[in-house]
């Protein structure tokens, strides 16, 4: 649907992210790195300016091993084996993991190519072809 509201509306924002929202209208640079995803650029209708303004903004930071380790670590999640791709940028559990931290991650997945795109859970049975 909201592909198609910007026929509508013309040059009215419109946003699926609410931090897209929330950089709109506090006049500040996007700090979850929507900018350049799928989601920014074919779902959220946000004014030249204001897409001008979230590429001045910080770059997302890199992701690979060491800062999976490092942001699991800050979340509390240590105990847990996990395998990370990055051709298809997948980060994969051996258990389950709680409902906090991956809602962050889940936060973090939702952002541009550098951050992870996909999280796995799988059971016991079904590792991943590597694991940590």
């Amino acid at each position: 649907m909201l592909p198609h509201l910007p026929d509508t509306y013309g040059d009215y924002p419109i946003y699926e992210t609410n931090t897209c929202a929330l950089s709109y209208v506090l006049d500040q640079p996007d700090r979850f790195h929507i900018l350049g995803s799928t989601v920014c650029e074919k779902q959220n209708h946000c004014p030249a300016a204001q897409r001008a303004l979230c590429e001045k903004g910080e770059p997302a930071p890199p992701v690979n091993e060491d800062s999976i380790t490092a942001h699991l670590e800050k979340l509390g999640v240590t105990q847990v084996r996990w395998s990370w791709d990055p051709a298809s940028k997948t980060l994969t559990f051996l258990a389950p993991i709680p409902t906090a931290p991956a809602n962050n991650l889940a936060q973090c997945a939702y952002g541009s190519g550098q951050r992870p795109t996909r999280m796995i859970t799988t059971g016991p049975g079904r590792p991943p072809a590597a694991s940590r």
